[in-house]
């Protein structure tokens, strides 16, 4: 992990479990956008902001589970900016809890795609536009440590 990381929290609630009690692995996609969500305030832009007409639509997500989590975990996502290219942005996410020994324990890794874009009047299409300077610039700053040059 590298300090360029943004980290959101948060507490496994019942309704995001399985019988077993376990998170139902369409939930960690869900994290990962509230995660992505504080993290656009966090530089303040919005992944939603009709009043700019930009929107981030997702064109590839995965996640890999390593782990469960389980109701009443406490939790975190990391967050980091793997790519900035033009148009685009890879964010990686890393999923953690701690253990019993407050040892942090990875239980899912995934990454997203996203594009910015606007919505065409004209079209009636979502279109993929050049980031804006002021949002590329913090996308860049959180970039993961090595990661590979913008394109």
């Amino acid at each position: 992990m590298t300090d360029d990381a943004f980290c959101w929290t948060k507490t496994v609630d019942f309704h995001e479990t399985d019988m077993a009690g376990i998170v139902h692995f369409a939930n960690f996609f869900k994290y990962f956008e509230m995660a992505e969500t504080a993290y656009f305030r966090s530089i303040g832009s919005n992944i939603f902001d009709p009043s700019q007409n930009l929107r981030w639509p997702r064109v590839h997500v995965s996640c890999d589970y390593k782990a469960p989590l389980r109701f009443g975990d406490a939790f975190e996502v990391r967050l980091t900016v793997a790519a900035v290219k033009e148009r685009s942005a890879e964010l990686q996410f890393t999923v953690r809890r701690r253990d019993d020994d407050e040892q942090f324990v990875v239980v899912a890794a995934g990454r997203s795609v996203i594009v910015c874009a606007y919505f065409d009047d004209v079209e009636k299409k979502i279109k993929s536009q050049a980031i804006p300077g002021e949002i590329a610039s913090a996308l860049a700053a959180t970039r993961q440590a090595g990661a590979p040059a913008d394109e």
